[in-house]
């Protein structure tokens, strides 16, 4: 606690970043492959060909969705205390515990990606999302009792980040050009991470309005909502057979 613990939390930030700036810079191959002789670097017409893809605008809208339903996992913790009778201290165990997933599901994920496909691996973890939130929304706390919310968090929390580690790999199943690639991503974030900007402030207002237990039930069935949303857009996404431009 104190000044202390937050210094070493800041420190811990700092050296991580440190060695991932270490690690790209010696790991990652410094190579550069020459635009084919029919392609224009015009940055308003690589713009316009960008928005005109409808891949584009679709794998926003799974990001979008997907972050969202990522934003869910931080009010488990709320929801353990509010239902569930919980400490605070007992309500953040919740979420904590299955933050480990982060460093184990992505790799899973991309694996089971390059088995399968990345629209796959997607729709399936929506899929989950949208059966865990439900439950949520609908089960009483005397059912499973505060075992099957840590199970629900766990599995909540796998499939938020499943979802993360592979959902950019649709710019290339989507076959979009290489030099493309950087104006697609601005679009595509611009799209996906308005949560960053809503949610707190939409979901502050359906918890003040509903508060306590009733709330977060509401929080979370609209959760179950975007997740069958993410499904559909993700099962609309097109593969292409290759991204060569």
């Amino acid at each position: 606690g104190g000044a202390s613990g937050l210094r070493a939390v800041i420190a811990l930030y700092t050296g991580a970043c440190l060695i991932g700036a270490l690690a790209t810079w010696f790991a990652v191959p410094d190579t550069a492959e020459p635009d084919p002789p029919q392609v224009h670097n015009d940055t308003g017409s690589q713009l316009r060909e960008v928005l005109s893809r409808p891949n584009v605008w679709l794998l926003g809208g799974v990001i979008f969705c997907a972050y969202t339903a990522y934003y869910g996992t931080f009010y488990f913790a709320g929801f353990a205390t509010a239902a569930y009778g919980q400490s605070a201290a007992g309500g953040a165990a919740v979420s904590v515990a299955s933050g480990w997933l982060r460093a184990i599901v992505p790799v899973i994920a991309g694996l089971s990606a390059d088995r399968a496909s990345s629209r796959s691996v997607i729709v399936l973890s929506f899929g989950v999302l949208v059966v865990v939130f439900a439950s949520l929304a609908l089960l009483s706390p005397e059912v499973g009792g505060i075992a099957l919310l840590y199970v629900q968090a766990a599995t909540v929390a796998a499939a938020a980040f499943a979802l993360r580690g592979v959902y950019y790999a649709l710019l290339e199943e989507g076959g979009l050009p290489k030099h493309l690639t950087g104006t697609a991503v601005g679009v595509v974030a611009l799209i996906g991470y308005t949560p960053d900007v809503l949610t707190p402030y939409l979901w502050g207002v359906l918890l003040d309005a509903s508060p306590g237990a009733a709330g977060y039930r509401a929080l979370f069935g609209s959760l179950a909502v975007t997740s069958c949303l993410g499904a559909l857009l993700a099962a609309l996404h097109r593969r292409k057979a290759s991204s060569a431009p």
